[in-house]
C-alpha cells in the first residue's frame, strides 16, 4: 500500500455533509423570508426590543448576505474536503459547518429574544 495515498471518503460523511449543507441553506432562506413577517410584531412591542432584533428586522438584505457568506464558506469547505486529502480540509469543513449553523441559531435567537424579554 502507497504511503502517501489517501484513505477513501465514506459514502456516508459525504451524504450527510452534503445533507447538512443543504439544510443549512434551506433554513437560512426560510429564516430570510420570515424577516419582514417580524416587523408588525416587533412595532408592537414598541421600543423594548433588543437592538439586535430591530437591526436584523431592519436589515433584511444584511442578513441575507452575510448568511450566503457562511453558505459560500460551508460550499467551499466541502469542496476542498471533497477533492484535496489533507487534514486542513477536514478541519476546514468542521469549522465552516459550526460557523454556518451559529449563525443560523443566533439568527433564530435573535428572531424570537423579544418575545422572551417581553413575557418576563
Amino acid at each position: 500500500m502507497d504511503r502517501a495515498a489517501a484513505p477513501p471518503r465514506s459514502k456516508l460523511r459525504i451524504a450527510l455533509a452534503i445533507l447538512a449543507l443543504l439544510a443549512a441553506t434551506g433554513l437560512a432562506y426560510g429564516g430570510w423570508l420570515v424577516l419582514p413577517g417580524f416587523r408588525p410584531l416587533f412595532d408592537s412591542f414598541g421600543d423594548n426590543i433588543p437592538w439586535l432584533s430591530r437591526w436584523a428586522v431592519e436589515h433584511p438584505q444584511g442578513i441575507w448576505t452575510a448568511l450566503r457568506g457562511v453558505l459560500a464558506l460551508n460550499f467551499a469547505a466541502l469542496c476542498a474536503w471533497l477533492f484535496i486529502r489533507r487534514r486542513w480540509a477536514s478541519t476546514a469543513l468542521s469549522l465552516a459547518t459550526t460557523c454556518t449553523w451559529l449563525a443560523l441559531v443566533l439568527l433564530l435567537v435573535t428572531l424570537y429574544l423579544p418575545m422572551f424579554t417581553i413575557a418576563v
